[in-house]
């Protein structure tokens, strides 16, 4: 008997790192999204404490782009999260509870 790999094993390996590399440019894409919708939601939130005109517009852009952190998260077909949920489940959790939390607390309570 040699040591040398069983040939089935070194064919699923090199697939499972093709695979991983294929979905990287997505996911990176992905987390840009993320930071874009996160940075807005900052800035619209910063802009309602000023009251009169541009709080009206810094609320409904604050409550747009929250709004849509949240579907952009859900682990369905159309949606970012559904390919997140697939690579990783704990980074999709992470994201999505903490925003979905936040997103049903300021809808219900505030």
């Amino acid at each position: 008997m040699s040591d040398k790999e069983n040939p089935q094993d070194v064919i699923e390996s090199y697939r499972k790192r093709q695979q991983a590399a294929q979905r990287a440019p997505i996911l990176i894409g992905i987390a840009a999204g993320l930071l874009v919708v996160g940075a807005a939601v900052l800035l619209f939130w910063l802009l309602a404490d000023y009251g009169g005109f541009l709080g009206s517009i810094g609320l409904a852009g604050f409550n747009v782009a929250f709004i849509m952190a949240v579907y952009e998260m859900l682990p369905i077909t159309p949606m970012d999260g559904k390919e997140v949920k697939s690579w990783k489940r704990w980074v999709w959790a992470l994201f999505f509870f903490p925003v979905f939390a936040l997103y049903a607390w300021m809808f219900l309570f505030v």
